[in-house]
């Protein structure tokens, strides 16, 4: 299932999903501050946001 903080992923998968949380396992990041501020600072422009690479993937994936 993909997700992203505050959101469980039903708006790119159309489905009523709730995530499921299982004990972590060794070598699981515990928190994650992704923040691609400081790429950006030096040239680094993504093309989609989570959202729009979310969608392609899904549609990549349901095509196959």
């Amino acid at each position: 299932v993909f997700y992203a903080s505050g959101d469980t992923g039903q708006g790119c998968l159309m489905k009523d999903l709730q995530p499921v949380y299982e004990p972590s396992l060794p070598g699981d990041i515990e928190h994650s501050l992704a923040d691609i501020s400081k790429a950006k600072e030096i040239g680094y422009d993504p093309e989609y946001d989570l959202e729009a690479g979310l969608k392609q993937t899904i549609a990549s994936a349901q095509a196959l």
